[in-house]
């Protein structure tokens, strides 16, 4: 878990945010188990491009076919997606809103 916490770390609150969507939206088509400790995903974009995820389960080793990754070499939302699909990526909870009894006793 420590290296997704890295892996996140090399990208922008607005890409794991697009790759949390992404899950949501039923994007991630396809994931298998494609050599032991490795695996490959089928991930729809936003434009609904397909793109090949490739991503190690300790996350040292990732590539994506879309033109962001080739790009900057840096996780894209495919590869993020991939990794919350999976459950190796968790999203920081959010803080909770004080409740409204607390508010009154202030």
């Amino acid at each position: 878990m420590q290296l997704f916490t890295l892996l996140a770390a090399k990208s922008t609150p607005e890409r794991i945010s697009r790759a949390a969507s992404l899950v949501a939206l039923d994007r991630v088509l396809y994931v298998e188990e494609w050599k032991p400790g490795l695996y490959k995903a089928l991930v729809r974009g936003d434009r609904g491009l397909e793109h090949i995820v490739v991503l190690s389960k300790d996350g040292s080793k990732y590539r994506c076919t879309c033109y962001d990754y080739a790009k900057t070499r840096k996780p894209c939302k495919h590869i993020l997606a991939v990794a919350f699909y999976l459950g190796l990526l968790k999203k920081k909870s959010q803080p909770k809103p004080p409740s409204s009894r607390a508010q009154r006793e202030s």
